[in-house]
């Protein structure tokens, strides 16, 4: 506690620094990943707080479904190596800025002297399992709607069991649902 701050490692005065600062009021927050091993009280909680925090949160997660509830815009670093950052209002909008600007880049990418590629097809088991995708989808997420909102009511909230229980049940559908929609983005690239 003695020793001047001068004789510490740059770790250790980053830490005294990023102390300092957090003793000052601010209102921005930057997150990286803070969805990672929560589980879902703990995921709602974190959820609700962000919503009512009233400053700036920057934040940075692999959570679709947490980065639908809680982000107003979304800032996208551009394909081509340019400075300019790209702002969308929500995931959807970036994905389809994205995929333009992946086509876009595979237009220009080929030589005019080859012959074109003919488009890929689906197989007629690929066709059926992607007609049936929203269908298969949509009750998994009005299923984790219930469980989230059961989760919250007061008699469930003291009964560690059946919050336990639901958790691990949301935890399973979330995953279900990430997987679906993962299947769903590759047999929809199959098809471009």
């Amino acid at each position: 506690m003695e020793m001047p701050v001068g004789q510490f490692s740059g770790g250790e005065q980053s830490r005294i620094l990023l102390a300092q600062l957090m003793l000052k009021p601010a209102n921005l927050l930057v997150l990286d990943e803070p969805t990672n091993d929560l589980d879902m009280a703990t995921l709602n909680v974190l959820q609700d707080c962000l919503l009512d925090f009233e400053g700036a949160i920057l934040l940075v997660t692999h959570d679709r479904y947490f980065l639908d509830q809680v982000a107003n815009k979304i800032v996208a670093f551009p394909q081509d190596g340019s400075p300019d950052l790209q702002t969308f209002e929500d995931l959807n909008q970036w994905e389809e800025w994205f995929q333009s600007s992946k086509k876009t880049k595979a237009i220009v990418a080929i030589p005019s002297n080859l012959p074109a590629v003919p488009k890929k097809k689906l197989t007629y088991k690929e066709q059926l399992e992607f007609d049936k995708m929203e269908s298969t989808i949509y009750p998994l997420e009005t299923k984790l709607t219930e469980l989230e909102n059961e989760s919250i009511l007061p008699e469930v909230a003291c009964n560690a069991s059946r919050l336990i229980e639901i958790s691990q049940e949301m935890t399973q559908l979330k995953s279900q649902i990430d997987k679906l929609y993962q299947r769903w983005a590759e047999l929809e690239k199959k098809m471009l």
